[in-house]
């Protein structure tokens, strides 16, 4: 992993290095490159410094201002995940979604949402103990959820989407947000 990560080090610094003599735009060659990057989605994952150096060859080319570069990102983790990893990413996420919304339905608060993917709207009582339960997570700095207004309900949004969370990440998140809650004088 050292390795890897200090090929993409040395890499980004290559590319910074020579941003003052690359054009405002990618070529036309450089955008037809990306069509290289297609293909259908491996069964397994790919090695993560074949991933890392065709980004570098091809994505880094086209990637000043160019709107279809703009995907460099999505087809390096999803062509790094492989179709059996993408698919454990969204069952995990998923599920650990679900073991949010039951953790904090179980401490007395309100789901807003069927949580059916990754996403759970949680209420904490009015709006203003809401956004203090959100501020006060946000600074707390175990995990990071938003704030959004739900069918007229001010709601913490809370998006488990990361290929590194794991199942402690959420227990401890849990406890975090239930802590600052009670701390923020949330009803139950």
């Amino acid at each position: 992993m050292k390795e890897l990560l200090r090929g993409a080090a040395e890499r980004a610094i290559h590319y910074l290095e020579e941003l003052d003599d690359r054009r405002v735009a990618p070529t036309p060659e450089a955008i037809d490159r990306l069509a290289e990057l297609g293909g259908p989605l491996p069964e397994k994952p790919t090695d993560p410094e074949m991933v890392l150096g065709l980004l570098d060859d091809i994505g880094s080319r086209a990637a000043e201002l160019s709107r279809r570069a703009r995907g460099v990102e999505v087809w390096a983790a999803l062509r790094s995940l492989g179709r059996e990893g993408l698919a454990d990413l969204v069952e995990r996420s998923c599920r650990y979604a679900a073991r949010f919304a039951e953790g904090l339905t179980a401490a007395g608060y309100q789901i807003l949402n069927e949580v059916v993917l990754n996403q759970v709207l949680v209420s904490f009582g009015d709006p203003e103990t809401t956004r203090r339960v959100i501020a006060g997570i946000q600074a707390e700095g175990t995990c990071w959820c938003g704030g959004t207004v739900w069918h007229g309900q001010t709601a913490m949004r809370t998006s488990v989407s990361s290929w590194a969370t794991t199942a402690e990440d959420i227990e401890r998140s849990l406890d975090a947000i239930v802590r600052v809650a009670a701390e923020q004088g949330a009803a139950r």
